[in-house]
């Protein structure tokens, strides 16, 4: 599927849908003494509410709104999506599977694309999958570093819901016919993880 900017823009390939019971609500702010605004977005759920805030910085590229995975996010984030136990609960309303017809559209959209692959003898790649990436967009980089020693286990519960949940989307993705899956992993080396943690 070619990229498009969304809500997901970092993570290429098929949609990123929330449960239909998710209510989402956006707003900016202006902090007194503070030169610049700051964007408020909350993800009502049926098990709670996630609440980002991010800094208007002049080089913010989405406006007045706040997508929900994007690395642009990290350095911004006055408050990230998680960062406490019982945030995991919500959060499963905001990585949920695809519906039939997202996957009948993933397919349809790029039927055309694989046909020019094989037509043409080219590598066909798609994706993408992600793991700390993801953490790093919902809880900051810094904050995965101290939930690491702070929460172990916060993080693994966290890295488990994650990984089923990008086992289920590489599974839809490779059911195409790819040669090549691509997963992120910019943030998934010994900068953030020390070589225990990875074993």
């Amino acid at each position: 599927m070619p990229n498009e900017v969304n809500d997901y823009y970092n993570l290429h390939g098929l949609p990123v849908s929330y449960d239909p019971r998710v209510e989402i609500i956006e707003w900016k702010e202006k902090i007194p003494r503070e030169e610049i605004s700051v964007l408020v977005k909350e993800y009502c759920t049926p098990e709670g509410v996630l609440r980002t805030e991010i800094k208007q910085t002049p080089d913010w590229r989405w406006g007045d709104h706040i997508p929900f995975l994007d690395d642009y996010i990290i350095p911004r984030a006055r408050r990230f999506l998680v960062s406490l136990p019982a945030d995991l609960k919500p959060l499963r309303y905001l990585l949920a599977a695809l519906t039939k017809e997202e996957v009948n559209d993933y397919k349809e959209v790029s039927a055309p694309f694989i046909q020019y692959a094989r037509e043409n003898n080219l590598l066909l790649s798609g994706g993408w999958g992600v793991g700390a990436d993801l953490i790093g967009w919902i809880a900051g980089l810094e904050n995965m570093v101290y939930l690491v020693h702070d929460q172990p286990e916060m993080m693994t519960a966290l890295l488990e819901m994650i990984a089923a949940w990008n086992r289920n989307r590489m599974e839809i993705a490779l059911s195409v016919g790819l040669d090549l899956y691509i997963k992120r992993a910019w943030y998934e080396n010994c900068d953030f993880w020390t070589p225990m943690s990875l074993a």
